[in-house]
């Protein structure tokens, strides 16, 4: 997917042309952005960055909203098991992932020059960015990259309240933001690559809040800051064995600040420090690949995460739990002309110390658990690439601090929560007439057992295992490429998803068999762009149905169906030894008002200037 034709600075904009994918967003420039695969819960979506899954152990999740398509090469998506032989643990262990690949990983090895960007936009929002790139000697390159970013968020929005309609502005929506990273890619005289990356990142944003018989006001901030440092080495040894090893360190801090007369200071301030150390290790062994077997495309992969994660708090009784974890995969695949086979097994074992606190608070112990998992893909005819594909998935995700320890809601007595999913699907593939087609079609179910959920008590919100939930889905893609004449190419991608997510708890319930919160029964997407030499188009169009944001699935907390179009033109110049490309787009082209959760209004329609210079 080209970004900048499609007119996308985020990658929140491109995941939800993805097919059974949502994000959940809480409106502001600086608004959280959450991602979720096919409604098993965003704890059970792993997000992958240059090869290496993040983590948050306090909340559990990663906003997406803070990843930008600059520099970033490829952005996928797979649901059960990954693409590669060699991947994490963590990769294995996950419902699904979310694998976003920047420019210089993927190449390795880069030229020297220099890049710079800037995007500006409605709403005060300015971001350069600017990037160095050093070939310093035939096996060595490195990469430098500052990016800044600002924006006021105070975008209109009208508030309706039975017949009356009021223009409001939204209030505490900005935000401000430095991020840096350095990469180093080494190659050895075997061919072997090490690659290194330090990255930083620090923002300081308001928290919209929501909107509530017209108190639009918010005294919430979000300070966020992290620093990271990871090296990723591989080495093929033969065409038997190859080695993926790698380390990760990770020093996240944020504060929130809430000031309100309901706290006794006046106000409420939650300081929090968290730190990871990762290494993760897999082999590969192919044992067969010298031979003319049916056994050559035979091949073992076993793969070793080891992670210890801790946190430090203010809030509650400062019980700073610090969590290890081993995670153990050991797949098996075996190809042919007609079918593909895949299996594997991910063990966890998981040990739990609260380093201080109140002594009537312990820390959880969990057991140890297997998850297998099961794929398929079945050559349907010999001379069509039309193929059955097949998936059995089992996962668990362990109870987040907050779940656990959080003073105003902890329980930590909780039990992980289970899911299990089943996916069957078709995919056909042709070239026609000089169009290349592609067509797929996948129905799946999933179940949670043993849902976290929070839930209100006579004072406060406590968490709990409560719930069992089924959904079923169909998941259809489209996408076509053909060349309309010399160097005029046409693209179209689309998506259409179908779910029905209901809570299978309690039958006396009143949210029995009904659709889950902000959970949609059709939802979709199309990107259409046609590039030429003198002047590129893209647009692209989402829509999704009605929500409900209560179980109750009432009349008073329905969520309107909403479409949002927009409309991107771009041109590629060369200006002697610089290619600058400059692309104006317009968002919500409609200046459709909408929300994706309830009270917390959308921005309406935005322009986005975006020019990038490369040195050629």
């Amino acid at each position: 997917m080209d970004f900048q034709l499609a007119g996308m600075s985020e990658v929140a904009q491109s995941i939800r042309h993805f097919a059974g994918v949502g994000v959940r967003d809480y409106g502001g420039i600086g608004g959280l952005r959450s991602v979720n695969i096919r409604n098993l819960g965003v704890h059970h979506t792993a997000v992958s960055y240059d090869g290496f899954v993040l983590t948050n152990m306090q909340a559990g999740q990663i906003d997406i909203g803070r990843f930008a398509t600059d520099n970033v090469a490829a952005v996928t998506l797979s649901v059960g098991d990954g693409r590669r032989l060699l991947q994490s643990a963590r990769h294995y262990a996950s419902g699904g992932v979310i694998e976003i690949e920047t420019n210089d990983w993927q190449t390795g090895r880069w030229p020297s020059g220099w890049e710079a960007e800037l995007t500006a936009g409605s709403f005060g929002r300015l971001r350069p960015r600017l990037k160095i790139s050093e070939r310093l000697s035939r096996r060595t390159s490195i990469s430098l990259q500052g990016i800044y970013e600002r924006a006021d968020g105070n975008y209109p929005y009208t508030l309706y309240n039975s017949r009356r309609q009021t223009k409001e502005r939204r209030r505490n929506s900005d935000v401000e933001s430095w991020q840096g990273e350095a990469n180093l890619v080494y190659t050895f005289r075997d061919s072997s690559l090490l690659r290194t990356k330090i990255s930083y990142y620090y923002s300081e944003r308001g928290l919209p809040g929501s909107v509530v018989l017209y108190n639009n006001s918010s005294t919430e901030c979000l300070w966020d800051e992290q620093t990271a440092v990871q090296a990723d080495y591989t080495k093929r040894f033969s065409r038997q064995w190859q080695l993926r090893s790698g380390a990760r360190f990770a020093h996240t801090w944020n504060r929130y600040i809430d000031v309100d007369v309901k706290y006794p200071e006046g106000r409420q301030v939650d300081i929090n420090r968290q730190n990871e150390y990762y290494l993760t290790s897999s082999v590969a062994w192919i044992p067969f690949a010298d031979r003319d077997t049916p056994l050559q495309s035979f091949a073992l992969a076993l793969a070793e995460d080891l992670s210890v994660n801790t946190l430090s708090t203010n809030i509650g009784y400062m019980l700073n739990p610090r969590r290890l974890t081993s995670l153990t995969a050991l797949s098996a695949q075996w190809s042919s002309y007609w079918l593909t086979l895949k299996a594997n097994a991910v063990a966890t074992v998981t040990d739990e110390h609260l380093r201080n606190g109140a002594p009537q608070v312990s820390a959880p112990t969990y057991a140890k658990r297997l998850n297998p998992s099961v794929s398929f893909s079945l050559r349907l005819l010999p001379r069509a690439q039309l193929f059955l594909r097949g998936m059995m998935k089992k996962t668990f995700r362990l109870p987040t601090f907050t779940d656990l320890y959080y003073q105003r809601m902890g329980n930590h007595s909780l039990r992980p929560e289970q899911a299990r999913e089943w996916n069957l699907g078709v995919g056909y593939e042709c070239r026609l007439a000089g169009c290349e087609l592609r067509l797929t079609a996948d129905g799946y179910i999933n179940r949670v057992e043993d849902k976290i959920v929070a839930f209100p008590t006579t004072y406060l919100w406590k968490t709990t295992n409560f719930g069992h939930v089924d959904i079923k889905g169909l998941d259809l893609t489209m996408s076509l490429s053909t060349q309309l004449g010399k160097n005029i190419h046409l693209r179209l991608h689309a998506t259409s998803s179908w779910q029905n997510a209901v809570d299978k708890t309690d039958s006396r319930s009143v949210s029995y068999s009904k659709q889950l919160p902000y959970t949609p029964s059709h939802y979709g997407s199309a990107l259409l762009t046609l590039q030429s030499p003198w002047l590129s188009v893209g647009y692209s169009v989402f829509a999704c149905g009605e929500r409900f944001s209560m179980p109750q699935c009432t009349d008073e907390y329905r969520l309107r169906p909403y479409q949002e179009h927009s409309l991107t033109l771009s041109r590629d110049l060369r200006l002697s030894s610089v290619l600058a490309k400059v692309s104006l787009s317009v968002l919500n082209l409609f200046d459709k008002q909408y929300e994706v959760v309830q009270y917390y209004p959308m921005p309406g329609r935005m322009w986005q200037l975006h020019v990038v210079l490369t040195k050629l």
